[in-house]
């Protein structure tokens, strides 16, 4: 009986040091990213980007924004941003059989978060929202103008969006980065208009209430 208990002991001995050791990595490794959020500083860094899909949409479609991005980094996880920029728009629109023109600024404010498990690498994983807002001024002339109908029409429109983004930034030399983020556009509301905008500065397309976008942005990290 005696050694049957010595034999117990020592079986629930071993099996208690054996648990004991596959759980100190996972005490350690909980330990080390606590000591690690901790260390993070609370404001990393500032990016100043610009986007470069814009202006090649100009040249080749008569359409396209201009803008440029300023975003924080907080603790490498959160990274608010304002986007600013100037949306413009000469195009003939055959299907509407008329020529579309427009030219104004735009804003969205919103905020990204890194996905990484590691929060601190020279390359983010991104994903985050936007709020979007333009008003503008914008001229429809017929392409085939009649007696009864004025050539050029001037109105004014307001509208409001809604962005999902997803999105990659990645060091490239020193402070410069570059990245990609692909964005699906919901427009919320637009001012009521005689006629419709075909395009909203910001926006893109407004013929239909949804689309995707791609931007590509060359930026520097300070």
């Amino acid at each position: 009986m005696k050694r049957l208990f010595v034999i117990l002991s020592s079986f629930f001995l071993v099996s208690f040091a054996s648990y004991a050791q596959k759980q100190e990595p996972a005490k350690n490794e909980v330990a080390e990213e606590e000591l690690e959020k901790t260390k993070a500083p609370f404001f990393e860094s500032l990016s100043l980007g610009v986007d470069l899909v814009g202006p090649v949409m100009y040249k080749v479609s008569d359409y396209g924004d201009f803008q440029a991005s300023l975003q924080a980094n907080i603790k490498g996880r959160y990274l608010p941003v304002v986007e600013l920029g100037y949306g413009k728009a000469e195009k003939n629109y055959d299907d509407e059989k008329v020529r579309y023109a427009t030219g104004a600024p735009f804003m969205r404010i919103g905020c990204d978060m890194n996905i990484l498990k590691n929060k601190h690498d020279d390359y983010l994983l991104l994903v985050g929202v936007r709020y979007g807002l333009t008003s503008f001024d914008f001229d429809t002339t017929p392409l085939e103008p009649k007696d009864d109908i004025a050539g050029v029409m001037t109105e004014k429109c307001t509208l409001q969006w809604f962005e999902l983004a997803f999105g990659v930034d990645a060091k490239v030399w020193g402070p410069l980065h570059m990245g990609w983020s692909f964005r699906y556009r919901k427009r919320l509301s637009i001012s009521d208009c005689n006629n419709k905008p075909l395009y909203a500065p910001g926006f893109g397309n407004a013929d239909g209430s949804s689309q995707f976008m791609a931007l590509y942005t060359i930026g520097i990290h300070i």
